[in-house]
């Protein structure tokens, strides 16, 4: 890899810093994306979670004033 560098081009240097450059960004990109979609999916999943309680308190509650 070293003897490769060092027997390039600076317009081939420069190509291949601009494409690794480029092919980081993407996958810091997709990265992110990943993040948010689980961020949406944790929220989705404690909303139902605080939804779930709640009915099961009102279940608990009607079962005791039926006591």
């Amino acid at each position: 890899m070293e003897n490769d560098v060092q027997q390039m081009t600076e317009d081939e240097l420069d190509r291949s810093i601009e494409e690794m450059r480029e092919k980081i960004e993407g996958e810091v990109e997709r990265r992110h994306r990943l993040l948010a979609e689980l961020q949406k999916i944790r929220k989705r999943r404690e909303t139902r979670k605080d939804a779930e309680g709640r009915q099961e308190i009102e279940r608990l509650k009607k079962e005791i004033d039926g006591l």
